[in-house]
């Protein structure tokens, strides 16, 4: 017996059918979007040498309120965004 088989559909292959559908792209591409500030959000923390804890004092928030912004599963205002980049030396 091969236990090596696999099943299913390779991601790349799958994704590629998927990002032809208008509704998927846009959604893939937003995410990707607020992906891609979370990371430079934990990025510039980082780089600030600060914690989850520091930044959030700074911006006026919680620390709950900025492990979720980094995790991209919270919305954010552009104002608490240049608040973050205030606070992080951006």
């Amino acid at each position: 017996m091969n236990t090596n088989r696999r099943r299913g559909v390779p991601l790349g292959e799958w994704l590629d059918k998927e990002l032809k559908d208008p509704e998927f792209k846009r959604h893939y591409d937003e995410a990707a979007i607020k992906w891609g500030v979370a990371m430079e959000i934990v990025e510039a923390r980082q780089r600030a040498k600060m914690t989850q804890g520091q930044l959030a004092q700074r911006i006026g928030d919680r620390q709950q309120n900025v492990s979720r912004i980094e995790s991209g599963e919270q919305n954010f205002t552009v104002g608490t965004l240049g608040k973050i980049a205030k606070a992080v030396g951006g």
